[in-house]
């Protein structure tokens, strides 16, 4: 299996590279980050849970917060909570709190966050201009090579809360490794785009990793659109 530093990179290295490809086309787009003073370059923050007897109460880096009752030599506990929640480019969604997190906003056209684990990348990319899945999952056969990779479904609908997500899926062996994007077009408001693509390490039999598995149940179970 593929380690974890191993595979960040491999997932990054996708990541620019659909990046410069795509975003290469819409240098006079419109901004795409018009949306206030939030900081978008900040990891969303650990969550603990802290468990007083039977209570359990959930704070937040630099939070207090009330517990009711009286206790006598109670017994405490803290751990960190599983997830931690995505909040930028009006969607939200729990992901894995041991993922690492990285964003880069700087350019005006496309917005990009990177959430890595060991087998599996959450890739958000926000775009100033149309950019379908079709249109990606095309650019990126073209960049891993027709004899490297194929789109195995072009039109996908995938459910992930109460939305019902359009979609393509692209499968490539890359450096001996197999491995899956599944792409899907997540509603935006305005003439820009936002495109949430999972990556996942794929087994002898084509089925994705148990990380992959696990993250995108607990992605679909939490999957916001903010209105």
């Amino acid at each position: 299996m593929r380690s974890s530093s191993s595979f960040r990179q491999l997932g990054l290295s996708f990541c620019l590279s659909a990046t410069m490809l795509v975003a290469g086309s819409f240098v006079n787009g419109v901004s795409c980050y018009a949306e206030g003073e939030v900081d978008e370059s900040k990891e969303p923050p650990l969550v603990h849970v802290v468990k007083i007897d039977d209570q359990e109460v959930t704070v937040g880096q630099g939070e207090s917060v009330p517990v009711e009752g009286t206790f006598t030599n109670p017994k405490v506990s803290v751990h960190a909570a599983e997830s931690r929640v995505f909040p930028y480019r009006g969607m939200s969604f729990r992901y894995p709190q041991n993922y690492a997190f990285e964003a880069d906003v700087a350019d005006p056209n496309v917005g990009i966050w990177t959430l890595t684990g060991t087998d599996t990348t959450i890739m958000i990319f926000a775009f100033s201009e149309k950019v379908t899945s079709e249109s990606y999952a095309r650019d990126m056969l073209g960049e891993f090579g027709e004899a490297n990779a194929k789109i195995t479904e072009e039109k996908t609908n995938v459910q992930f809360g109460d939305q019902k997500l359009t979609g393509a899926t692209l499968q490539a062996v890359i450096a001996g490794q197999k491995l899956e994007m599944s792409i899907h077009d997540v509603p935006t408001a305005g003439k820009g785009t936002t495109l949430l693509v999972i990556q996942d390490l794929l087994n002898d039999q084509g089925n994705r990793s148990a990380e992959g598995t696990a993250t995108i149940k607990m992605m679909q179970e939490s999957f916001e659109v903010k209105k």
